[in-house]
């Protein structure tokens, strides 16, 4: 009965983590911005950060 109990547990818990989220859709950068007031931080080295980056972001290395 135990065994039963726990594989339903695994089972259960397995689904909850592959199953798709709902209601979760993509945004552009510009409806991101519009939608929050957070800045972007790279916290990559700052030659990698100088190669490229999203405008406004700040480097912290």
């Amino acid at each position: 009965m135990n065994y039963l109990v726990l594989l339903i547990a695994i089972g259960w818990s397995v689904y909850k983590r592959l199953s798709p989220v709902e209601n979760l859709g993509h945004l552009t950068e510009v409806q991101l911005r519009a939608k929050t007031e957070n800045k972007l931080e790279n916290v990559r080295e700052a030659h990698e950060f100088r190669s490229g980056h999203i405008p406004g972001a700040v480097n912290i290395p």
